[in-house]
């Protein structure tokens, strides 16, 4: 029952077509890899169109940072967070699944992502948010294998399956897992989405 539950919100993104990462079933979403040929593809096309002109050198050089650079610009600004891990035995407060903010530090909820709800930064990474578990938090927790981390109103860290990473904050209704993978999104951006859904939807 308790594998069961951990690997909902992989299930729910699995059904979008989406491709899970993290031991084949594990907890996480996949990375997009579309957007990764056009982004190595600029500086190639940049570095052609300038190759007549007086200074080609200056031109690539200034074309292929902006790409890496944006992106780490970005990163840096999801990881950023105010918001502390609430006391222990706090809970998020009734209904908190079902009144999820719109943005949580950059991350736009997926309006039609289904059972677990997907939040995609400007760079296409994802967050899932599944629906409250049943199974109390202490037995959930035993899932996080290292870098167990106070978040939110419950605990993060990895699973030990490959690269999935995972929170489990408590509820009035429930549990709700949180889940990614650190090749996507590194573990400290999601304590810090943890701590601000938290914060956005108040503790009791």
């Amino acid at each position: 029952m308790k594998k069961n539950a951990l690997f909902l919100p992989a299930l729910a993104i699995a059904a979008l077509g989406l491709s899970a990462c993290g031991g084949g079933t594990a907890p996480g979403v996949s990375s997009t890899p579309s957007s990764a040929p056009s982004s190595a593809a600029a500086p190639a096309t940049t570095a052609a169109s300038s190759a007549t002109t007086s200074t080609p050198a200056a031109e690539t050089t200034s074309a292929a940072p902006t790409s890496a650079s944006t992106e780490a610009s970005s990163s840096a600004a999801a990881a950023s967070s105010n918001a502390k891990p609430a006391a222990e035995g706090k809970v998020m407060k009734s209904g908190a699944a079902k009144s999820l903010p719109a943005t949580v530090m950059g991350f736009t909820a997926d309006a039609g992502s289904g059972p677990a709800v997907l939040y995609k930064d400007a760079n296409h990474k994802m967050i899932g948010v599944g629906a409250p578990l049943s199974s109390p938090l202490a037995s959930l927790v035993e899932y996080i294998k290292k870098d167990k981390t106070r978040a939110g109103t419950g605990w993060c860290g990895g699973t030990g399956a490959t690269d999935s990473i995972v929170c489990y904050v408590d509820t009035k209704d429930g549990v709700i897992n949180l889940s990614s993978t650190s090749s996507e999104i590194p573990l400290e951006t999601l304590v810090a989405f943890a701590n601000e859904l938290a914060a956005a939807v108040g503790v009791e």
